[in-house]
């Protein structure tokens, strides 16, 4: 009985122990899947944090570039409006009119009143100017209608075109009337910006004379009985500073002519918010021939006004103009 105890404890003894190692190792599985499933778990937290940190690389990366984008579009915005400020001047009302032989195709803002050497006009709107040439009503005793149209080609580019009819009124004491004529004259212009502060302008004239008893200084005497005249001329401009700028010229007036003129000038501009003062000179000359006797033919035309037939002439480039 006691043998048959024994026996039965002995055998429980064993029982235990091996359930004991069973559990033991079972614990230990146990904590090695746990260890395997932490790892796992921590790999993938490391792999979501790294997608992460790539995620905030590529967004700050990213806001970079946005923010690089939009600098470089300001700078592109600033550029195009400095450009756009040559072409048709909005810092100013003052815009550069041009030479006497050489418009350009500038025009005040819309609804601007214009007085000054040049014209008294009105802008109709930014592309229409109309009024009346100052210069050749009180100088050449000639009323006058001015008007000048002009387009933006592209964001360096412009045209525009400028038309002039004329006749002298010899019956008036107020006017000049040292000068009479009748005549229609016509500008095609084209102007582009070459840098933030050079631009060339280029233009293509005609005038033709119904009448001239004595025409105004820019009609040079043809030798070749024609009673119009055609001109091709460069103006360039050159802003030395906000209020100052420097133009040149340069070209052939009377294409047409049997001695045709070269024509230069040169002049100094001050330029203020509401108005411009130019001073300046510009020359014809008789430079191309071409083994036409000129002196001949004035001697057979003894009625040609000797003040047209001379070799070399100058102009004033004096002006003028108030924007408002």
């Amino acid at each position: 009985m006691i043998k048959s105890l024994a026996y039965i404890l002995l055998i429980g003894l064993l029982c235990s122990s091996a359930f004991a190692e069973e559990s033991i190792e079972s614990v230990k599985e146990s904590v090695e899947e746990s260890e395997v499933f932490s790892k796992e778990i921590s790999d993938e937290k490391n792999e979501s944090n790294q997608e992460d940190d790539q995620e905030n690389q590529a967004k700050a990366l990213q806001i970079l570039k946005d923010q690089d984008i939009e600098i470089k579009n300001e700078e592109q915005e600033k550029q195009k409006d400095d450009s756009q400020n040559l072409v048709s001047d909005k810092k100013t009302k003052a815009v550069f009119l041009g030479h006497l032989l050489t418009p350009t195709t500038y025009l005040p803002e819309a609804k601007t009143i214009t007085l000054g050497s040049h014209v008294l006009g009105y802008s109709v709107n930014d592309n229409l100017l109309v009024g009346t040439s100052s210069f050749l009503l009180f100088f050449y005793n000639s009323p006058n209608i001015y008007v000048k149209y002009g387009r933006q080609i592209s964001e360096k580019q412009r045209w525009a075109v400028q038309l002039n009819y004329l006749k002298s009124d010899v019956s008036s004491d107020f006017f000049n009337t040292e000068y009479y004529m009748e005549t229609a004259m016509g500008w095609l212009m084209w102007s582009y910006d070459v840098t933030s502060f050079y631009t060339f302008h280029t233009s293509l004239n005609y005038m033709y004379f119904f009448n001239e008893g004595k025409p105004h200084s820019l009609r040079r005497e043809p030798f070749n009985n024609q009673p119009f005249q055609f001109t091709f001329t460069t103006l360039h401009d050159v802003r030395v500073s906000e209020r100052f700028a420097l133009a040149s010229e340069i070209g052939i007036l009377g294409i047409n002519y049997e001695i045709p003129n070269l024509h230069g000038a040169v002049s100094f501009r001050y330029i203020s918010k509401s108005y411009f003062i130019q001073v300046g000179v510009s020359f014809d000359a008789h430079v191309l021939s071409g083994g036409f006797d000129r002196r001949n033919y004035i001697v057979n035309n003894p009625t040609l006004d000797a003040s047209h037939t001379d070799d070399f002439v100058i102009h004033p480039e004096v002006a003028f103009q108030y924007f408002f």
